[in-house]
């Protein structure tokens, strides 16, 4: 089982991120990708179908004989993680929870952003995240088209550029100092997300982390 390689999923591109973190940190273990690039983006679609699509993904990656899942999705990590971890023999590691807990390490005023595809938060997967942490103010905002900018690999044009003030002037203006990219996709638009945010706000992205 040691050699068999760890199964990483996601609905796109964007967990490759989350993969190449895998690597940077475990050169020698081997690595099985599956990117729903067929059904992606997940984030604009129903719970219960991004519920449907991930296990299927993860379906398959255990029949590949992976030793672990790791599902590098926000969206699919809040629709499907404790369904994943009843339903499979080998350890699922998820992107929300090692995210906020270095959000909350690294906030110094208490108001973390959390920007995420609108399934993750319609899901609340986050606020439910951070319910054990009564003192962090949390400010929610949906970013529907960065996951389409970075899956044509479009991360730096006048376009995304509006977006980012779009999406990220508010969040800014309720005075977070922390912003967790809650979307694998997003640590690729982060020179874009830091021009906009400032240098005063941390950003913590959930690949990373959870690759840690």
């Amino acid at each position: 089982m040691s050699d068999a390689p760890i199964g990483i999923f996601d609905s796109g591109l964007g967990g490759l991120t989350v993969a190449r973190a895998v690597l940077d940190q475990l050169p020698h273990e081997p690595v099985l990708y599956l990117g729903d690039t067929a059904r992606q983006p997940y984030g604009p679609q129903p719970i219960g179908a991004v519920r449907e699509y991930a296990l299927e993904c993860l379906d398959h990656l255990v029949d590949r004989g992976v030793k672990m899942l790791v599902i590098a999705c926000n969206a699919a990590s809040a629709a499907v993680l404790r369904d994943a971890r009843e339903r499979y023999p080998v350890p699922v590691v998820e992107v929300i929870r090692p995210a906020v807990r270095r959000a909350m390490a690294a906030t110094r005023n208490h108001r973390v952003g959390v920007i995420c595809t609108p399934v993750t938060k319609t899901s609340m997967a986050y606020d439910d995240a951070f319910a054990a942490a009564p003192q962090v103010t949390l400010v929610t905002q949906a970013c529907p088209r960065f996951v389409e900018f970075v899956e044509r690999g479009e991360t730096m044009s006048a376009a995304v550029l509006a977006a980012a003030h779009e999406y990220l002037d508010p969040v800014v203006a309720d005075g977070v100092d922390t912003l967790i990219l809650g979307c694998t996709h997003y640590p690729l638009l982060t020179g874009v997300i830091s021009y906009v945010v400032g240098d005063e706000v941390t950003l913590v992205s959930s690949a990373e982390e959870t690759a840690k």
